[in-house]
């Protein structure tokens, strides 16, 4: 029944997925520039390490349905200081469109990709936001028919990490975060594996605490996929890390140390706590 309505749906749900009026709002009036303010106790929550599972096109709910830049068991940590409410049309449209894509693959991403590809080009963030938002949202469903388009997709994922407005840039970490098994999938690390870490570690540093969460969460995720093969750029990744220790608050902290955690799972003893990590 609902194939006959995918016409329809495919740009509903893309419109539902842009920012309300009132959480735009809320959003361009917070600080962009908020590292350095301490977080409240109520906003912090238990987390413990685990392994992750990895899926096609990373793993977690899509981003905005619960998680804009982490996996399942950061479902709630999106939006979850009230700032922005905690479940709307947003989150609803882009549950309905990672849903839909499992069900109808290609068929869908025919559909869906020619709209995404017009909204990435605005000059409204929060359109170009609910694009990449979108890009995100189909990586487990569509997967395979995804791999031929994301070859042009990732260097403007990669560009949206820089963008001036931070959930911008927290929903560019998260989306490339869910095709990390095409990440790593390349041989040659300099085609995907190198440029997509180094713009997460630059963002693990960044300057807005909602950004810093995207992007840890986003780099333990490929840390998981790729596993030994961070091995060799350990000297570029641990400094980062370090450096994120001594300017991260506490909730942020916690995401750090599982970061860290799943780097030592990867890269095993070529991690030398006593030379590496305090």
């Amino acid at each position: 029944i609902l194939r006959d309505h995918l016409p329809q749906l495919c740009p509903t749900l893309l419109k539902g997925m842009v920012y309300n009026e009132m959480d735009r709002g809320v959003l361009e009036a917070e600080d962009e520039d908020d590292a350095a303010i301490p977080d409240e106790e109520h906003e912090i929550r238990p987390r413990f390490h685990r392994a992750r599972e990895s899926s096609a096109g990373g793993e977690g709910g899509s981003g905005g349905t619960g998680s804009a830049g982490a996996d399942d068991d950061d479902e709630d940590d999106d939006d979850d200081n009230g700032e922005v409410s905690e479940w709307n049309l947003r989150k609803s449209s882009a549950s309905a469109l990672d849903i839909l894509s499992g069900a109808f693959e290609n068929e869908m991403l025919v559909l869906l990709l020619p709209l995404v590809e017009q909204r990435m080009a605005s000059q409204d963030w929060a359109e170009r936001e609910s694009a990449i938002l979108a890009i995100g949202a189909i990586a487990d469903g569509c997967f395979e028919g995804m791999c031929d388009y994301l070859p042009r997709l990732v260097p403007f994922l990669l560009h949206q990490t820089q963008d001036a407005v931070g959930p911008v840039r927290g929903i560019a970490c998260w989306t490339l975060s869910r095709y990390s098994n095409w990440i790593v999938a390349h041989e040659n690390d300099q085609t995907a594996l190198l440029p997509v870490m180094d713009a997460l570690l630059k963002r693990v540093v960044d300057k807005n605490k909602k950004v810093q969460e995207a992007a840890c969460s986003a780099f333990a995720t490929l840390e998981e996929e790729a596993g030994p093969r961070m091995e060799p750029y350990l000297t570029v990744i641990v400094p980062v890390l370090l450096s994120a220790l001594e300017k991260y608050q506490k909730k942020n902290s916690i995401l750090l140390y599982d970061a860290l955690g799943t780097l030592a799972d990867g890269v095993g003893a070529a991690l030398d706590p006593s030379a590496s990590v305090p």
